[in-house]
């Protein structure tokens, strides 16, 4: 996303819509199919790399990322997108997508719009915090960004969540 955009990275805040996606997609002459992981570059891993650790708390929460809104969870829906993959630390947009804060506010949930449609309401499993950087280069030396993703996750009986040691073959 950061490379059609023509940006290192994404500003804090920006929400990527449906029209961002599609863009890309075909920009890069991707086609996605049901069942697909979705990867996205929003160039934030560089970001992070370049802030001072630790931080504390909420604190690199408090600082923002960019992320998909509401919007295009409703893109990846109709995708029958099985998982999406992001290089930064919490999915969604920070600050949170307002019309998603608004709809998930209805049911008395105060944050993460994003999760709760994907996670609850779709069953799209989330990946934070991947390193593309190596990736991104190689895609775009070769004009591939095509893949298969291999990252099974550890057997943890009653978790919910998991590190994963993820392969893309090409």
């Amino acid at each position: 996303m950061a490379k059609y955009k023509g940006v290192a990275n994404l500003e804090k805040g920006y929400i990527i819509t449906p029209a961002d996606l599609d863009g890309c997609c075909k920009a890069q002459k991707v086609e996605v199919k049901p069942g697909d992981i979705l990867c996205v570059r929003t160039g934030w891993m560089n970001v992070l790399r370049k802030m001072t650790w630790p931080m504390r708390g909420n604190e690199p929460y408090e600082v923002g990322e960019p992320g998909p809104g509401l919007q295009a969870c409703k893109w990846i829906k109709d995708k029958k997108v099985c998982a999406i993959a992001v290089d930064n630390l919490g999915v969604e947009a920070i600050p949170f997508d307002p019309e998603g804060l608004e709809k998930v506010n209805d049911v008395g949930f105060k944050g993460f719009p994003v999760h709760v449609e994907l996670l609850v309401n779709q069953g799209v499993a989330l990946g934070e915090i991947f390193d593309f950087e190596e990736l991104a280069k190689d895609c775009a030396a070769d004009g591939v960004y095509e893949f298969m993703m291999v990252a099974p996750p550890l057997k943890i009986v009653g978790g919910v969540g998991s590190p994963l040691s993820p392969l893309a073959i090409k």
